[in-house]
């Protein structure tokens, strides 16, 4: 809950559409590393790249179905 707040404060969600994609995903991946080391999760630099693009996923489009949507 508490990256689910960050996320909304750090955002600015109305704008996601006028935000390019690689900005966005630059900022997603810098607070989930930001909340990955304040919580001493043990995640590896793979893990970390996968976690920011799920959590991209789930702002930008339809979660856990927007890679096969992408197929």
């Amino acid at each position: 809950m508490r990256l689910h707040r960050k996320m909304i404060e750090e955002i600015n969600l109305a704008a996601l559409d006028k935000v390019p994609e690689e900005e966005l995903r630059k900022q997603v991946k810098e607070i989930a590393s930001e909340y990955v080391l304040a919580e001493r999760l043990p995640l590896n630099a793979q893990e970390l790249d996968e976690f920011s693009g799920e959590l991209y996923d789930e702002m930008t489009g339809l979660g856990p179905l927007e890679p096969l949507l992408k197929d």
